[in-house]
């Protein structure tokens, strides 16, 4: 649609005029206050942008120091690239659809801008090593210890060359094969990361961050008045899928009592039925939740893909002290395939971030979870890893 001056054109004809859009932006009078803003404009900013005759809301996804990547809040527009000095870009304050002009006479530019996060490399097969990677790195103790502590072997090191590079945070991509090196694993083979997971703990022994994902579990066995009981150490914990709903759900299954039929209790009790039941013993400060989405088909001994769907909440079931950082989803219809993207909570700016290979974005987590993440028979994509990590109560 051609843009005209008012008297180009009669009212009655509908056209958009230079200076009704002009009229619609906001006041400029303070030039220092809009220069100031542009130039402080950075990754995870809301803007309003001029796209297709109006003014649609958008989130700065990638920038340099003269251009800005916008993502529309209406998913079916393509991400842009538009001039940082452009007049086709405002600050947000959109109300049905008509730009609103903003007082800048009390804004004051932030303290810095930061640049998006780095993503990691994916340079064949590696979506499920750069999305485990990134959910530890973006846990600052897990991180910390990591950075902080001499390394000893060769998954340290290579561990420490990767915190420190997404730590560097120079803009560039960071590509990990020194950990999948290191960690034993055939270059270009998918991997489940659950199983990764546990194998990067295994590594790592007894270094101190292995401490912060390290829980106990309470297995007690009963058989008529007698009891026995074990106490095992866990990274991860497991929880079936199917016939639930929500993560309540699966919880309260895990910790059911289960029947054990044809048990040899002693010598003189054998072949009978006991019962068994777990509890968590002692919570680790980061707990990482498997759901167990891959099952074995028993007609095809293949390993199938369970898309059901299963609700999960910010807090966590047992310990609202537990509150989400990050999920792992898996993108596909097969278990032996698909893809590997993580979504993380940065703590310092409790911002949620996309972190897909090499790209990164900002995710809203209370608006997209549901679609993204609990997955469904008309989705192929669904959480498959969850992060809870423990707050700090302030006890001042």
């Amino acid at each position: 649609m051609g843009i005209m001056h008012d008297s180009d054109s009669d009212a009655g004809q509908g056209g958009v005029s230079v200076d009704s859009l002009l009229a619609a932006l906001p006041s400029t009078d303070n030039g220092i206050h809009e220069e100031a803003w542009r130039a402080h404009v950075s990754f995870g900013s809301w803007l309003s942008v001029f796209s297709n005759g109006q003014w649609r809301r958008a989130q700065v996804v990638d920038e340099t120091d003269n251009l800005l990547c916008v993502s529309f809040d209406d998913s079916d527009e393509e991400d842009m690239w538009i001039d940082r000095g452009s007049q086709d870009i405002a600050q947000e304050n959109v109300e049905d659809a008509s730009l609103i002009a903003v007082d800048t006479s009390t804004w004051q530019p932030p303290l810095s801008s930061p640049r998006p996060p780095s993503g990691l490399t994916n340079v064949g097969n590696m979506c499920f090593l750069n999305s485990l990677l990134q959910q530890l790195y973006w846990r600052p103790h897990f991180r910390d210890l990591i950075l902080c502590t001499p390394p000893t072997n060769a998954i340290e090191h290579a561990l420490v060359e990767c915190f420190e590079g997404l730590h560097l945070n120079d803009g560039t991509s960071i590509d990990a094969s020194a950990v999948l090196a290191a960690s034993g694993l055939e270059a270009g083979q998918q991997q489940d990361i659950q199983q990764v997971f546990l194998l990067l703990m295994n590594l790592l022994e007894s270094h101190p961050a292995v401490g912060c994902v390290s829980g106990a579990i309470r297995h007690t066995l009963r058989y008529g008045g007698a009891r026995r009981t074990s106490i095992a150490a866990f990274h991860c914990l497991s929880l079936d899928v199917v016939g639930v709903t929500s993560l309540e759900e699966s919880l309260a299954e895990w910790a059911a009592t289960e029947q054990i039929c044809d048990f040899d209790w002693d010598e003189l009790a054998t072949g009978v039925t006991i019962s068994k039941q777990s509890t968590v013993e002692t919570m680790p400060s980061l707990l990482v939740c498997h759901l167990n989405r891959f099952t074995l088909n028993y007609h095809t001994w293949a390993t199938d893909k369970v898309p059901s769907r299963l609700a999960f909440p910010i807090k966590f079931p047992l310990d609202d002290q537990y509150i989400l950082r990050g999920v792992v989803v898996h993108c596909g219809d097969q278990a032996s395939s698909g893809h590997y993207k993580a979504y993380i909570q940065d703590n310092s700016t409790s911002l949620w971030m996309e972190f897909n290979d090499s790209i990164v974005r900002p995710w809203d987590v209370h608006t997209n979870v549901e679609a993204d993440c609990f997955g469904g028979p008309c989705s192929d994509q669904c959480a498959y890893l969850l992060v809870y990590e423990k707050q700090q109560l302030d006890h001042s």
